[in-house]
């Protein structure tokens, strides 16, 4: 439903639209389905836009992840940066980067940056780049989409306007109702 929902605000929007995200598997759950249902939602109300898809990056060992983490994913966002502008829609924090048009982004919730109790390496690296990525996004992005009131909250206790965070419930199929 939230995805629905963004995709008739994106149908308001005259210019162009890009929609970064990661492994857009309407068979997986949470952010991808997520990603996948407003995918699917501006191909059906025919709404140009590209994608920037990072699902190619990502590895299977350690060593692979956090090389992707640190130096593929970011060498990847240099070249798509140059043909971005206009409306880019981030899905997640983790995957935001500045870019020349308008950015906004889709704050789920905040573990990430407070969950610091985490085992690995791979694990590791990601917690930090990820609290980096974020407080990049809230110093730089244009809009927040929140996916809860907690979440707006949230982001307002972190230094977001209140103005820049828009609130849209995630929804649930109507036979779960």
């Amino acid at each position: 439903a939230a995805g629905l929902i963004m995709v008739i605000k994106m149908s308001e929007i005259e210019e162009k639209l890009t929609l970064i995200d990661n492994n857009p598997d309407r068979g997986s759950g949470g952010i991808p389905r997520y990603a996948n249902r407003i995918i699917q939602g501006l191909k059906k109300k025919n709404i140009d836009f590209s994608s920037v898809d990072f699902t190619h990056i990502s590895g299977d060992s350690t060593f692979e992840k956090v090389k992707n983490l640190v130096w593929t994913r970011p060498k990847f966002i240099r070249r798509q940066k140059k043909n971005m502008g206009g409306v880019n829609f981030f899905v997640q924090p983790e995957l935001y980067f500045k870019t020349p048009g308008t950015d906004i982004v889709t704050v789920h919730d905040l573990f990430m940056k407070y969950y610091t109790d985490v085992d690995g390496l791979y694990e590791n690296f990601r917690q930090k780049i990820y609290v980096r990525r974020f407080e990049r996004a809230i110093n730089n992005a244009d809009h927040f989409i929140a996916v809860s009131t907690q979440t707006k909250q949230q982001l307002i206790k972190e230094g977001v306007e209140e103005e820049k965070i828009s609130v849209i419930n995630l929804g649930v199929r109507e036979k779960f109702s």
